[in-house]
């Protein structure tokens, strides 16, 4: 019998290999970094229950309606500081004629949820304040959560085009 001897490998071979997977996995890092950010909600009631991670793809800007997208909050306070990260569904698109009161939402005159009357009750104006009808210009969208007491465009207005920073994807 004849045994089997490895021989073994130059260390310049090794290295030159060793090399080339660390720069095939850093540029897939890298990639994956520069595309992706996960997005977490800590909040209690979650506004898009039962989600509570999503993955948001940065390169992929493109609004569509119903589709789960993240943006920069600009004037969301009491809930969210400028600049936070937040991701809410878009319910209307440019175009879209928007009526707000407080028994329920309507978008092209459909009735698509409630109003503002349950989350209205812990914020510092009267629900009826926020009743109002408008149609959305070019770069504008509406965004909504799932709760009923989701803070969103029903309360603060639209979000623009320049907020906007990719399609989220649900995780968990």
């Amino acid at each position: 019998m004849s045994k089997l001897i490895k021989k073994r490998e130059p260390w310049s071979r090794f290295a030159l290999k060793a090399l080339a997977a660390l720069v095939i996995i850093g540029g897939t890092l890298g990639y994956a970094h520069a595309r992706y950010t996960i997005g977490m909600d800590s909040q209690k009631i979650r506004c898009l229950d039962p989600y509570r991670v999503f993955v948001i793809d940065r390169w992929n800007l493109e609004p569509e309606n119903g589709i789960l997208m993240a943006f920069r909050s600009n004037e969301l306070k009491p809930f969210y500081p400028d600049g936070t990260v937040v991701v809410k569904q878009i319910r209307g698109m440019p175009g879209d004629t928007i009526k707000v009161t407080t028994d329920a939402t309507y978008i092209n005159g459909g009735q698509i949820s409630h109003g503002t009357a349950k989350l209205a009750e812990k914020l510092p104006r009267p629900a009826e304040s926020y009743e109002r009808e408008f149609t959305l210009a070019d770069g504008e969208y509406f965004f909504m959560g799932w709760h009923e007491q989701s803070y969103d465009s029903r309360y603060w207005g639209v979000v623009r085009g320049n907020q906007l920073l990719g399609v989220a994807k649900p995780l968990m």
